[in-house]
């Protein structure tokens, strides 16, 4: 009778006293991002346009390990550089 008493109060954890089913949740497919560069963009090779890449990509990572988690795509930082890259090679062509 005392091991009766000890199940009714496990842990809901055990696989006889768990509260809610376990599920598979579905993970959305990737649509469009906004942090992304757009495809075919230029793309600059060797040293052309050095320092600004460099500041781009410094900037990148800073904000990608110490920027805000969630925002929306007008005020999030990392897709504000992608914006800002996109309309640096515009009008440039390979």
């Amino acid at each position: 009778m005392a091991e009766e008493h000890d199940n009714s109060h496990s842990n809901a954890l055990f696989q006889g006293n768990r509260t809610a089913p376990i599920s598979k949740v579905e993970r959305k497919v990737a649509g469009p991002n906004a942090r992304k560069v757009a495809e075919g963009t230029y793309q600059p090779r060797g040293f052309e346009d050095f320092g600004w890449r460099l500041k781009y990509r410094l900037q990148r990572a800073v904000f990608t390990v110490w920027g805000p988690p969630q925002l929306t795509k007008d005020n999030d930082p990392l897709a504000l550089l992608a914006r800002r890259r996109e309309e640096r090679y515009a009008g440039r062509t390979r």
